[in-house]
């Protein structure tokens, strides 16, 4: 429940670049992007918080 709003806004933004055609594969998307990167990193510690600090 604490991570679903950051995982819609990662596969906005994730839709969003893939819109725009800016980039083709998945990976390059990721790697290029950095408000996605930092997205992630945020889900990461997020989940890491839940499962083992909580």
């Amino acid at each position: 429940m604490w991570t679903v709003t950051l995982v819609i806004v990662i596969a906005m933004k994730y839709s969003l670049d893939i819109e725009k055609k800016k980039y083709a594969d998945p990976v390059e998307v990721i790697l290029n992007d950095k408000i996605l990167m930092l997205l992630g990193f945020a889900y990461a510690v997020c989940m890491f918080f839940i499962l083992y600090i909580v």
